[in-house]
């Protein structure tokens, strides 16, 4: 997992049950000067549920449609 990842994940897992939009995470894991496109922030969610994927396929990022993204409800509370 990259540095990068890591932080996304760590981010989510201290908001648990709370909906970002991709505004939101690029602020608070990017930081508010960074410069790049906002479907970084789908790259990398991609990214973290390719490698933390379980094998029933229901995925621990959940998408919210038309806001963002958020951490599925039974993971925080593990």
């Amino acid at each position: 997992m990259t540095h990068r990842e890591y932080d996304l994940l760590l981010f989510f897992l201290a908001h648990p049950n709370e909906v970002f939009t991709r505004d939101d995470l690029l602020d608070q894991v990017w930081g508010a000067d960074f410069l790049g496109q906002q479907n970084v922030v789908d790259v990398y969610v991609g990214y973290l549920r390719n490698k933390l994927e379980t094998a029933n396929g229901d995925p621990l990022i959940k998408t919210v449609r038309g806001v963002g993204y958020k951490l599925r409800e039974s993971i925080a509370n593990d």
